[in-house]
């Protein structure tokens, strides 16, 4: 009898932990999907960067054209690998990052 709530108990446990990533990762989500703005009519003019210094202002007008539509947000995502220790393997990572006007970054 005692074996039978101890396997209830496991089986429960582990019921509520995926629901618990599922409710998460939904959220997850949610947000990611939040930072993602849609394109603006803002474009890019020559006024904006008036008040900055000379190079500055080269560079700019060098790499965005005038009227050039201005993003709100971009998503980035990167591969590679990181070594922990100068003994260990270097295990491969993956990540993802979103740049927003709202928030900086996730």
């Amino acid at each position: 009898m005692t074996q039978i709530w101890i396997i209830f108990l496991v089986i429960a446990t582990l019921g509520m932990l995926i629901l618990i990533r599922l409710r998460s990762d939904r959220i997850i989500r949610q947000i990611w999907r939040s930072l993602k703005y849609p394109a603006t009519n803002l474009a890019f003019n020559p006024e904006m960067i008036a008040d900055l210094e000379e190079p500055v202002q080269r560079y700019f007008l060098h790499a965005i054209a005038s009227g050039t539509a201005l993003a709100t947000s971009v998503e980035l995502a990167k591969s590679g690998s990181f070594q922990l220790k100068p003994t260990t393997a270097w295990p491969p990572m993956q990540i993802s990052e979103i740049i927003s006007l709202a928030t900086d970054f996730v």
